[in-house]
């Protein structure tokens, strides 16, 4: 009787043995897949949100441009501010725009568009121009 359950129990390990790898990978297989998937939804709501902010639609691209903002991040460093600060541009919010893009170009400092809409957020500012020239200078240098 024991012969018989330590055979059976044997059989049962090598057939764990057999599957267990092929379950890991499966595992991973699926978890590759759906952070590709998560990724490539994200890329595709970052890219609703800026057809919104080209039709003017400034509430709603911030709407979406936070749902793109998840994990894992399918775009460049920088890109998901530099939506936001565009429409906080729009809806007159020139603070939270400096700041967004701040953070954008702190993100990716070869960023050209964070740069060049800090730019503009400080040419459009009702700020003195020598205050203006000073935050401009001290962004670039």
């Amino acid at each position: 009787m024991w012969v018989g359950e330590s055979r059976r129990s044997l059989a049962n390990r090598t057939a764990l043995a057999r599957w267990m790898p092929r379950a890991i990978v499966a595992v991973i297989l699926l978890a590759a897949v759906g952070t590709y998937l998560l990724r490539a939804r994200h890329e595709r709501q970052l890219n609703e949100a800026r057809r919104l902010l080209d039709g003017g639609r400034y509430v709603e691209a911030l709407q979406m441009a936070d749902l793109a903002d998840g994990w894992p991040r399918g775009n460049r460093p920088g890109r998901i501010d530099v939506v936001r600060a565009e429409a906080h541009q729009h809806l007159g919010h020139h603070d939270v725009s400096e700041k967004l893009l701040l953070r954008a170009y702190k993100d990716d400092p070869s960023n050209f568009w964070a740069l060049a809409d800090l730019a503009g957020c400080y040419a459009s500012s009702d700020r003195s121009a020598a205050e203006r020239r000073r935050l401009a200078g001290s962004r670039w240098f």
